[in-house]
């Protein structure tokens, strides 16, 4: 059972503008990545791994196209709660390589419960995140829907980690404790020059992006520098 909380979501707009971007998965083949940067989509996060078995098959020609083309880079995984925590976390790990000091950190894609207990999800997600934060030295993202977290009973142990928010159809996205203000917002689908799809995933920073990036910049929703 997901446990009580009575806080509520805060509507958070961004403040000192965005940064265009989108992101990516076995399912948009044949993208054209200098399209995409020319088309001003400055970043991108592409999904490199599902579970503890599933690789993106297009994610090595992907994660070394969008650097050439200077697409800033993420790698994000779909978790599985249901699965070996550590095993996700290392097969992860092995499909990304070592990240570079441009790289945007690593997200964990929290869609599913997978039907195990609320307790035993958190307990999973946190070890995913300290192993990945403790292998790449960068602070991982949560990738979440409001509403999938306030059924969780939006848990305060991942306060520590920056938040890329589903929302679309809103002006503002709605942001759930025990955040409070994002620093990714996957805003909807439509067209984005260079992929292939009609249904392309729409998604902007709250800020300035640029590279280096800085994660403490991305905690305080600053440009980054």
């Amino acid at each position: 059972m997901p446990r009580p909380s009575t806080a509520s979501n805060l509507t958070v707009c961004a403040h000192h503008g965005v940064t265009n971007g989108t992101d990516v998965s076995d399912y948009d083949p044949n993208t054209q990545w200098g399209a995409v940067r020319n088309g001003g989509y400055q970043f991108a996060f592409i999904k490199a791994t599902e579970g503890s078995t599933f690789k993106n098959s297009l994610f090595n020609s992907d994660w070394a196209a969008a650097l050439s083309s200077g697409v800033i880079r993420g790698a994000y995984h779909f978790f599985h709660p249901g699965d070996d925590p550590k095993a996700q976390a290392q097969f992860f790990l092995a499909t990304i390589g070592p990240l570079r000091q441009n790289d945007l950190p690593p997200v964990l894609d929290w869609e599913v419960t997978d039907g195990v207990s609320v307790s035993t999800q958190i307990q999973n997600a946190q070890i995913w995140l300290q192993q990945v934060e403790a292998a790449t030295g960068k602070t991982p993202m949560i990738y979440v829907d409001p509403s999938f977290w306030n059924q969780l009973g939006n848990p305060q142990e991942f306060v520590h980690y920056p938040l890329y928010i589903a929302n679309y159809g809103v002006n503002c996205p709605s942001i759930p404790p025990p955040w409070s203000t994002w620093a990714f917002w996957q805003t909807g689908i439509g067209s984005v020059p260079g992929l292939q799809s009609v249904q392309a995933d729409l998604d902007v920073f709250n800020g300035i992006l640029s590279a280096p990036i800085s994660i403490s910049s991305l905690q305080n929703r600053q440009t980054l520098l």
